[in-house]
């Protein structure tokens, strides 16, 4: 039976951990879960309630508590106590639709791809998926974010590149995983749903998500491609064009951003009724 182990960091989570212990719980059957909970640093019950789960659930659930130092710590924290021949993440506000596991798994192991992805709010219905999945080259990751963390499974041998995440930064240090393992690695997706992302909310359209932080995040981006550029993974006139392309993609944030999910009302009119 194959061996998931399914890394899940962890703040403050006691509104939405149990929903994704559940989720993920549901997989269980046809593989192997282990699953491993990174509570980094919660002041509130979330290490209790996954206890509480663990109890009534044994054998499934590694808890480790720590003292905080952001998702890129947490995670490689799960991936160092991983112990499955494929690694899973999942985000503790987002959900796994109940076959994930089966509709990614299988590509895994029959068609030589090393990470799979997969979409929410169906963001890929329109991609082209003849052999059941669409894969996704270096180039195309560059120029677009194609995966999100809590959509992916990957082998475990992609470690041996791409050892974890780069602690110490808040933003796009995940697309910086997911650039590296596409530059040494074939990567796809699926373009069915396989999360319900962060009950459902959009990822423009609150301020106190990542949409309130647009500017950091084109600031991560472009620090990636500079990365990889020394690292010699990008040639400088590639580096260029990227980074360019970056702030005309910025620029349509935030648009989308202020002016359509924040349409600036007129001075003075709520005062006119």
């Amino acid at each position: 039976m194959d061996k998931v182990s399914v890394i899940i960091p962890a703040y403050n989570a006691q509104e939405t951990i149990l929903n994704a212990l559940s989720s993920v719980y549901m997989q269980q059957g046809k593989y192997d879960i282990e699953i491993i909970v990174v509570d980094d640093g919660s002041f509130d019950n979330t290490a209790q309630l996954v206890s509480n789960f663990s109890k009534k659930h044994p054998g499934y659930i590694k808890l480790i508590t720590k003292k905080n130092q952001g998702v890129a710590s947490a995670r490689n924290d799960g991936i160092n106590n991983a112990t499955g021949e494929f690694i899973a993440f999942l985000d503790s506000d987002d959900c796994w639709y109940p076959d994930k596991l089966r509709k990614q798994i299988p590509i895994l192991k029959k068609h030589g791809i090393s990470l799979v992805g997969g979409g929410y709010h169906g963001n890929f219905q329109d991609l082209p998926t003849e052999s059941g999945y669409f894969e996704i080259s270096y180039d195309m990751q560059l120029r677009k974010q194609y995966f999100q963390p809590s959509t992916v499974i990957f082998k475990r041998e992609i470690l041996t590149h791409v050892p974890g995440f780069t602690e110490g930064r808040r933003y796009c240090e995940d697309a910086l995983f997911f650039h590296m393992t596409c530059y040494y690695y074939r990567c796809a997706i699926i373009t069915d749903d396989v999360i319900k992302y962060g009950d459902g909310k959009h990822p423009y359209a609150s301020d106190n998500g990542l949409g309130s932080h647009i500017w950091e995040m084109e600031k991560g981006e472009l620090l990636n491609f500079r990365i990889l550029y020394t690292e010699k993974k990008l040639s400088l006139c590639k580096c260029i064009f990227l980074s360019l392309y970056s702030f005309l993609k910025f620029g349509r944030r935030v648009i989308i951003k202020y002016f359509i999910y924040y349409p600036k009302k007129v001075p003075g009119e709520a005062n006119e009724k």
